[in-house]
């Protein structure tokens, strides 16, 4: 306040000056009416920025961190959001894959011609023909009578013959049953038509498309005994049985490809680069599934900016819905009239009567519904995949069916990141998912209006609202999505003709790491920054030995100390704390935070920085930085540090600063007991007199007792 008038003073009547805060007056009071003093006398104020949200700031002056507001991101940084997949050509295998394959199907003509060629190709392979309808126990037994004795794999033609609702609990039984009937080798899905590589592809089975959904939830969960996706084309697949032969016994680690007449093609997720720019709009009436829930709002809200006249809002709940009331009025504020109606999108009457009422002026539709939950793969039962697909898939495909080939201005599927690269222990999800960007591929084959996009996690909305998922999130890598933001990406995906997209916000740095802890992931393999963040620039071999050997020459209480530090470190950068925050070397991971996912970052690190093999439940066997960092040790150095009297010098001579001991003369002695090894004239590493001052009291000490070179 002072300063402002001393300054008003000092630069003239033609500055207008305002104090931001005054002393005993209400801090947002003040600050709201100084840039109202400032807007009313002509200057520039930019409103959003001044209603940025609220921070919880320190209380006392010692956490020195950066509490600053950053700039919010701008419609253009959307672009950085988008991801779409692309198809890789690969080298097409010529190895026969070894071993002994089951092939299993059900029985069809096309599953013995398959099985034959695939024989006549040089794979040792034999059928097992599954009834269809066949439950979990009828396919063990059938697998145990092919024989399980040297299984190298398990291949199954379901996709080709099963019928579309019974294709994921089929192949769910299948996993089990191999297990079941101790079958402990990979298993492969072949599919036809599940994947559009391009153009020049047939119109996609959203139906197949799903188990390929599955799949990758299957990668993640069984990393061991999931063995890969491989899509034939829809016609002669036998004809590609010497590709298909040599996919199955490759050594890479390729597990989502397409055989296609040009060679085989791998999946790859890129960044899709910017959008084309403008807005899109609509008119008449646009129906949102889902529509009471937090995303449907932030949907209603903005095709009502966009020229909608009517938006139906549809749910289960209908007008039941907490907030269905207040969003309704919200619309009615933004010149929108608002309908909430009760429709369960799971039954096909319900959807085709909803969409028949709104007659022709339904110009959009949202399919937002949906629900999350997990699935286990080696538990899951009969049906247990229902209650996540029915919303999802159900809603998705009878909205489709009811519209027919209206035209519309748009039909934007929601889909997750669940479809596009899997997501542990919700494998019924990611089936979902990865239906509805078939679907929307299919719809645009057939010359209709169809986006899909993919979404990464929402913030204030979504299936990880909470404060601790979204904390939990972004640990791992995934950012939640501000709405504003996710709602420019959507325009920008509908403005540019979008069939399908990724939209999230992924530090790569963070997220690969663990995702492809247990397992490889070419999907994600030609994304910038990835290659980088899986190999640390020193290589973990040899920072692993420079560890060891540093270990060996501390006495034994400064190595112990030296692991301490190293475990706190990792365990410090798996949690995503600042640089330099301190850990507690006795409070026990569990209370730090670790969970599984973190659990498994941390170990990554450790065995990174210890050349070790440990357990991704390293921090629950040793619950504490202290019991493990003991541990290390005895890892690490199996006969103990070395408190001997060499080790005990090597630790003082390595303390002291390198001009000491020129300073005291003892130079060229040291450098005569290291015997002269790698020493030129100049009494220099290579003759060259400025690099012994490069060396530092380490690498000194180690040519002087050692004899080695530096």
């Amino acid at each position: 306040g002072p300063l402002t008038a001393a300054a008003k003073e000092v630069l003239g009547s033609g500055v207008t000056a305002v104090a931001a805060q005054r002393r005993d007056r209400d801090e947002v009071e003040s600050w709201l009416s100084a840039l109202a003093r400032l807007y009313v006398t002509g200057t520039p104020v930019q409103w959003p920025c001044a209603a940025a949200p609220e921070l919880s700031l320190p209380t006392y002056p010692f956490q020195h961190q950066h509490y600053w507001l950053t700039a919010p991101g701008s419609e253009t940084s959307t672009d950085t959001l988008r991801y779409q997949v692309d198809w890789k050509p690969v080298e097409t295998p010529t190895s026969v894959g070894s071993g002994r394959w089951l092939i299993a199907g059900h029985g069809t003509a096309a599953q013995r011609g398959l099985t034959e060629a695939l024989r006549a190709a040089g794979l040792d392979c034999g059928p097992v023909d599954l009834p269809v309808g066949a439950d979990r126990d009828t396919m063990t037994d059938r697998l145990t009578t092919a024989g399980t004795d040297s299984v190298a794999g398990l291949l199954s033609l379901l996709a080709l013959s099963a019928d579309a609702d019974d294709l994921l609990d089929d192949t769910v039984a299948l996993l089990q049953a191999a297990t079941a009937a101790g079958i402990d080798a990979p298993l492969w899905c072949a599919t036809s038509g599940a994947v559009r590589t391009g153009e020049q592809d047939a119109r996609p089975d959203p139906a197949q498309a799903a188990l390929w959904g599955l799949g990758r939830t299957a990668a993640l969960d069984l990393p061991g005994r999931w063995g890969g996706l491989v899509d034939l084309p829809e016609t002669t697949p036998a004809e590609y049985a010497s590709t298909l032969a040599g996919i199955l016994g490759r050594a890479d680690d390729e597990d989502q490809v397409a055989l296609r007449p040009g060679g085989v093609l791998a999946r790859r997720l890129l960044p899709a680069g910017p959008a084309t720019p403008g807005t899109w709009q609509t008119s008449g009436t646009v129906l949102i599934t889902g529509g009471t829930g937090a995303l449907g709002g932030e949907v209603a809200r903005w095709v009502a900016r966009r020229g909608a006249e009517h938006v139906v809002l549809a749910s289960r709940a209908g007008t039941a819905a907490a907030g269905a009331t207040e969003l309704v009025e919200e619309l009615a504020g933004l010149g929108t009239r608002a309908s909430v109606v009760a429709c369960d999108v799971a039954d096909r009457e319900a959807v085709t009567a909803l969409v028949r009422s709104l007659g022709d002026e339904l110009r959009t539709v949202v399919h937002a519904a949906g629900v999350g939950g997990p699935t286990p793969l080696d538990t899951a039962e009969p049906g247990d995949l229902e209650a996540i697909l029915a919303a999802k898939v159900r809603g998705a495909r009878y909205l489709d069916e009811a519209l027919g080939d209206r035209e519309l201005d748009a039909f934007v599927l929601f889909s997750s990141i669940a479809g596009v690269w899997g997501s542990g222990r919700q494998a019924a999800y990611g089936a979902a998912n990865a239906y509805l960007d078939g679907l929307a591929q299919r719809r645009r084959a057939d010359g209709r209006v169809a986006t899909a996009v993919a979404w990464g996690p929402w913030a204030d909305g979504g299936m990880a609202t909470d404060y601790e998922a979204e904390d939990y999130l972004r640990r791992r890598g995934l950012r939640p999505l501000p709405p504003q933001r996710a709602i420019a990406a959507l325009e920008r995906a509908l403005a540019g003709g979008d069939t399908t997209v990724t939209v999230a916000d992924v530090d790569w740095t963070r997220f690969i790491p663990a995702f492809t802890s247990l397992r490889p992931a070419p999907l994600m393999s030609d994304i910038p920054g990835v290659r980088e963040a899986l190999v640390p620039a020193a290589g973990p071999a040899t920072a692993a030995l420079g560890l060891r050997d540093r270990l060996a020459r501390m006495p034994a209480e400064q190595a112990q100390r030296s692991l301490l530090e190293l475990v706190r470190e990792q365990a410090a950068a798996a949690l995503g704390y600042p640089a330099g925050e301190p850990i507690s070397a006795r409070r026990p991971f569990t209370e730090l935070g670790f969970d599984s996912l973190t659990s498994i970052e941390f170990r990554n690190r450790l065995n990174a920085a210890t050349g070790l093999s440990l357990p991704a439940g390293i921090v629950f066997d040793f619950p504490t930085p202290a019991a493990l960092a003991e541990m290390l040790g005895t890892e690490l150095l199996p006969d103990g540090p070395a408190d001997s009297e060499e080790a005990i010098l090597r630790a003082a001579l390595a303390a002291v600063p390198l001009a000491r001991f020129r300073e005291a003369g003892l130079l060229p002695a040291l450098l005569d007991l290291a015997g002269g090894s790698g020493i030129g004239p100049a009494g220099s590493p290579e003759g060259d007199p400025d690099s012994l001052d490069s060396l530092d009291a380490e690498a000194l000490v180690r040519l002087a007792l050692d004899g080695t070179e530096a």
